[in-house]
């Protein structure tokens, strides 16, 4: 060894020669990966600075210097630099497309939910877990339809299953945990970084055109890493994030690097709530500008089998190759569509005010009160439309109780309209009897045999007003009324009629009502003129009887 630095010493060219009035030392010290620098240090102290040297450069002035230059050089030919220090499971973006990950992994975008089939965008974390956002019958067809494609190749089989902890999320794990046969334990909920993008005051947005604007906001101002602050939403007050891709991408590059420190030859299934993630990762995956991302969204339930930076790649290669059915579009051919129709929603949104940007529950909402009201609306004039139509017809019934009571041979309608004065008369005593201490029974016969002890109107609030609007409870009227109400008492002294208890009868079809009080008062009539009917044809044989006689 030190013959062979001695000969290294050696071979070094003397090309410049060193001479001064002050003898000097040289010494060499190793710096990063192999470099020399030297300190000249004078006798006299005064220090000329550190500068870098080559070794060919160095004066050799003796046998020491010889020594000391061969060692280092010897040394230095053996050592070689250090290499970087790469910590397991950490994922940087793009990755390398010749190291292969420690797992492998299938993407999934779940089925779609409740809130999708009413074309509602759902973005906010806290709402995403509950059941309006379950999967849909439709969504869970789809899962169903996507389990053969794994089941026809066993070697896919997940081993793990992580899902974010929205709704449709957690219903499409369970239906694949039941399909695959998967143990309860190798299910694995995420909590944060599988959630969707935010999309801050355009949540809750219809989700067609929301989501359509969105992908023209990223295709015109995403850049590679996603930073750009103008590929951001505007913010909203419940809670709902308003992110840019590079919030979605740092998310998934925590993910990756969990699972690949944390886990080692497994397969694992990734359960995204969104298209937009799915594609997003893998794009990272690739290195793919983020203005590209939706060119590969995930449809609901779509699923894609062992996911890397090459096979990223060929995601949006075929899409440019791809050849479609007659009469259908390609893929790229509907993305582009898209894309045109977003712009022109995208311009709209920016162009509205907050205020005026109303969530679909809302307006929703909104609509339902004003049909309500216009119901409610549409049934009271109908109402007011049958008491005017009742109140002629009443009208038209007291001109002939009026008529009736000045002639001297008695009609039948005098019959049926005394009938009807007896019932109301019967109800304004029932009412007035909470007001008196006499018993209702002994009212209503003093109020039938008698017209001086009946008593005068009394304010009984606007309920018996309006039941008493055509029949006036003045006395005149009443006055007038009660000789006709003797004389059809005299004339058929053998009908009975029990005014309470036809009230009574009228009041238990009322309750079943919501029609005012007209309805009682109809029922009144109608009940008097049953009881009249009735009574005649049970005494109709007897009276043709005694004709006979």
């Amino acid at each position: 060894m030190i013959l062979m630095s001695l000969l290294c010493g050696l071979i070094v060219p003397q090309v410049q020669g060193f001479h001064s009035h002050h003898s000097s030392s040289l010494r060499f010290r190793q710096v990063t990966y192999g470099k020399l620098r030297q300190d000249k240090i004078l006798h006299n102290h005064e220090s000329i600075g550190e500068t870098p040297i080559d070794i060919k450069m160095l004066p050799i002035t003796g046998r020491r210097q010889i020594l000391n230059a061969g060692l280092t050089l010897g040394i230095s030919a053996f050592i070689q630099p250090k290499a970087t220090a790469n910590a397991r499971g950490l994922v940087q973006f793009p990755m390398d497309k010749e190291k292969p990950l420690m797992n492998t992994y299938h993407f999934m975008r779940a089925g779609e939910s409740l809130l999708e089939e009413e074309n509602i965008l759902y973005t906010n974390p806290l709402f995403l877990t509950n059941r309006e956002n379950a999967l849909s019958d439709r969504g869970r067809l789809q899962i169903q339809t996507n389990v053969a494609d794994i089941l026809n190749e066993p070697q896919n089989i997940p081993s793990i299953v992580m899902f974010s902890l929205a709704a449709h999320c957690m219903d499409t794990a369970d239906v694949l945990k039941n399909a695959l046969n998967i143990g309860q334990s190798r299910l694995m909920p995420e909590y944060t970084f599988l959630d969707p993008r935010g999309a801050g005051k355009w949540d809750s947005l219809p989700l067609t055109s929301t989501e359509e604007a969105i992908w023209a906001l990223d295709a015109e101002f995403a850049d590679k890493h996603g930073l750009s602050q103008e590929d951001r939403p505007p913010p909203n007050d419940d809670g709902t994030p308003n992110e840019t891709l590079g919030n979605a991408v740092t998310r998934l590059r925590q993910l990756m690097s969990g699972l690949e420190s944390q886990y080692s030859g497994e397969t694992i299934l990734l359960i995204f709530p969104d298209g937009t993630g799915p594609a997003l990762l893998a794009c990272c995956m690739a290195g793919v500008h983020l203005n590209r991302v939706h060119e590969i969204d995930f449809p609901p339930g779509h699923l894609q089998l062992n996911v890397t930076p090459v096979t990223a790649l060929e995601l949006l290669g075929e899409q440019e190759v791809e050849i479609a059915a007659p009469g259908l579009p390609t893929r790229r051919q509907v993305y582009l569509e898209k894309l045109e129709r977003g712009k022109k929603e995208l311009q709209t949104l920016r162009t509205m005010k907050p205020h005026e940007i109303i969530s679909v529950r809302d307006k929703k909402y909104a609509e339902e009160q004003n049909k309500a009201r216009e119901d409610l609306q549409a049934k009271e004039a109908a109402n007011m439309l049958n008491l005017q139509i009742e109140a002629e017809a009443r009208k038209s019934r007291l001109a002939q109780i009026k008529a009736s009571t000045q002639g001297n041979e008695p009609q039948p309608i005098q019959l049926v309209a005394s009938a009807m004065i007896l019932a109301a008369a019967g109800v304004l005593g029932a009412t007035l009897s909470q007001h008196d201490d006499i018993s209702r029974k002994e009212q209503d016969d003093k109020r039938l045999l008698g017209s001086d002890i009946i008593p005068e109107k009394q304010e009984v609030g606007p309920h018996f007003d309006s039941v008493l609007d055509e029949i006036s409870t003045e006395d005149t009227i009443i006055n007038e009324a009660v000789p006709q109400i003797q004389a059809v008492l005299a004339e058929r002294s053998h009908y009975y009629l029990d005014p309470e208890e036809l009230a009574d009868l009228a009041m238990e079809k009322y309750l079943e009502q919501d029609d005012g009080h007209q309805a009682w008062l109809s029922f009144l009539e109608e009940e008097v003129m049953e009881a009249i009917e009735a009574e005649q044809y049970r005494q109709q044989p007897v009276k043709s009887k005694k004709s006979d006689l």
